[in-house]
């Protein structure tokens, strides 16, 4: 025997819900009813997302950790075997890369705590001077105007299927997540690619009366360059067009690096 109620689960339905069961001994007595109540739902609480580390690196090919914020710093466990003169990294979410003066590439997949090689190397690769991530593939230039791509959080390289056209030295790559920028230092141009720095064309409309341009950057919506004579030039349709900041940075003479 088992008692039961009516309930309408909110959609129009109505559901029978059974709250006890009984069994008849003889067809009189009744056996003490048992309560039924459904699963306790599951209280597990999903583990945080894990903290992101700083990374830093430079000479000697070393790399330094910071799991904290930045505050404080440590050695990595396991260096990039053979670097030199590591001069850049970037993430992508899952792996750190940092590139080499060497034309070396290394890969951390632990947050910066210990590295290796590249399991294929970018394919005559010179002086490496900037990664970046697009989130899907990084991008890393190099100072013979060069692109090189990974599509597999830093694992294997390969060149550019179409190099940026007449580039001479890279100073520097970013991405916004739909294009990379890479500036051309010597020559003062800027240099898009749109798919991801598989192909590159170079910008329609140049920085103008630039003669070194040394880094770039993006927050998202604009891309940010900045030269060696102190002068910072934007863009705001994604790398392609470009235009002298409107009031520059008062009394600057030479700019090295932008972020954000």
């Amino acid at each position: 025997m088992e008692l039961s109620d009516m309930s309408d689960d909110g959609a129009g339905v109505s559901r029978r819900r059974v709250l006890a069961v009984g069994v008849v001994a003889s067809g009189a007595a009744w056996v003490a009813p048992q309560i039924l109540s459904a699963p306790a739902a599951s209280a597990a609480t999903p583990p945080p997302p894990p903290v992101p580390n700083f990374v830093a690196v430079g000479d000697n090919g070393l790399a330094f950790v910071s799991s904290d914020n930045g505050v404080t710093w440590a050695a990595a466990t396991v260096q990039p075997p053979g670097a030199a003169l590591l001069s850049g990294v970037a993430s992508n979410g899952v792996n750190f890369v940092a590139v080499d003066g060497s034309g070396l590439v290394f890969v951390s997949s632990d947050n910066g705590v210990t590295w290796a090689a590249a399991t294929t190397q970018p394919p005559g690769a010179g002086l490496l001077l900037g990664v970046a991530s697009s989130g899907a593939n990084f991008v890393a230039v190099d100072g013979g105007g060069l692109a090189f791509v990974s599509s597999d959080n830093g694992v294997t390289w390969a060149a550019a299927t179409v190099q940026p056209p007449g580039a001479v030295s890279f100073g520097g790559v970013a991405s916004n997540g739909a294009n990379f920028v890479a500036v051309d230092a010597p020559a003062g141009r800027a240099f898009v690619s749109s798919d991801n720095g598989v192909t590159w064309a170079a910008a329609t409309v140049q920085p103008s009366g630039t003669p070194y341009l040394t880094k770039v950057a993006s927050n998202g919506a604009n891309f940010v360059a900045v030269d060696n004579t102190g002068l910072v030039f934007v863009s705001s349709d994604n790398g392609v067009t470009w235009a002298a900041a409107t009031v520059q940075p008062p009394g600057a003479t030479g700019l090295f690096g932008v972020g954000h």
